[in-house]
């Protein structure tokens, strides 16, 4: 895979608290009571960790976050994948529907 097959993911907590990353530097996906918690490499050789809210089954959300994810590295015409935006407009954006937001960034 060359960069610009590269899908890229982002999330965002609020105006101005957001972070995007591409995909291969994602390390896990850890669930927790109504969470997911990705692990992402940064080039620094840091670990970042994004928390997205999810309803009351986040088993369901990760393996829905999983398919979607495998589904955009087959999409040759879109690689940006938005799994949250809890500063949209009107609604939280996510790429599934058991992912309800974005909590933290760090």
């Amino acid at each position: 895979m060359n960069k610009s097959d590269e899908v890229y993911c982002f999330a965002q907590v609020a105006d101005n608290n957001s972070a995007g990353f591409p995909l291969s530097r994602l390390r896990s996906i850890n669930g927790g009571s109504g969470e997911l918690i990705l692990a992402i490499d940064e080039p620094t050789g840091n670990v970042d960790a994004i928390t997205l809210t999810t309803g009351a089954d986040e088993l369901t959300a990760a393996m829905q976050l999983c398919r979607a994810l495998s589904e955009a590295t087959r999409n040759t015409q879109s690689n940006v994948v938005v799994l949250a935006n809890a500063a949209a407009a009107t609604a939280t954006v996510t790429i599934v529907n058991e992912i309800t937001g974005c909590s933290t960034i760090a």
